[in-house]
């Protein structure tokens, strides 16, 4: 290995640690940590078009990456609403392809794929099924394209805050023992 190769294995450990240790935990009512067999909807484009890091020098060349359905399902432990999970793929696969695939510079942000609206039959039958609501939604930032203070960059959008009710209403209203508790991943 010369100076400029990295050890993955050092580094992969290091980043989780760092990871770890970095997390903050607004409010746990019971919630987590998740129990075996823990039946989750996750809801939010951000589950499959996540950010990986920002532009510029916030660019990060990795071996690999994978997103936060897969990397739910690789887990082991849960059980994702795969309907739900089906819906969101459609979709991305849809509007990522209404996409020019222009080479950007690395200074470049990609470009945000919208919130998917969901149905109240969608939403009912992801809070029939799963005890647990993961919501999403994700933001790039990189040189000379830090955050503003508008909705839909620093604080969310109307269709982000839209869907984040909806979450709630479905969950609070489901029957009986199905009440979801939910968890906000941003």
């Amino acid at each position: 290995m010369n100076q400029y190769q990295t050890n993955l294995k050092n580094s992969t450990d290091i980043a989780r640690r760092v990871a770890q240790e970095g997390m903050v935990l607004l409010e746990n009512n019971g919630t987590l940590p998740l129990l075996k067999d823990s039946r989750v909807a996750v809801f939010g484009i951000g589950q499959i078009d996540y950010v990986q890091a920002g532009s510029g020098s916030g660019t990060i060349n990795s071996e690999y990456s994978i997103n936060l359905l897969t990397g739910l399902r690789n887990n082991g432990k849960l059980k994702v609403d795969e309907d739900l999970a089906a819906i969101y793929e459609a979709y991305y696969k849809s509007e990522k392809s209404k996409q020019s695939e222009s080479s950007s510079s690395f200074l470049e942000l990609s470009p945000k794929i919208p919130e998917m609206p969901l149905s109240e039959a969608v939403l009912a039958n992801a809070a029939l099924h799963s005890k647990i609501a993961i919501l999403t939604c994700s933001r790039s930032s990189g040189e000379g394209k830090d955050r503003e203070l508008t909705r839909g960059d620093y604080y969310l959008s109307g269709d982000e805050e839209d869907l984040f009710a909806k979450v709630r209403v479905e969950a609070l209203n489901a029957p009986g023992e199905n009440a979801a508790k939910y968890i906000l991943g941003i």
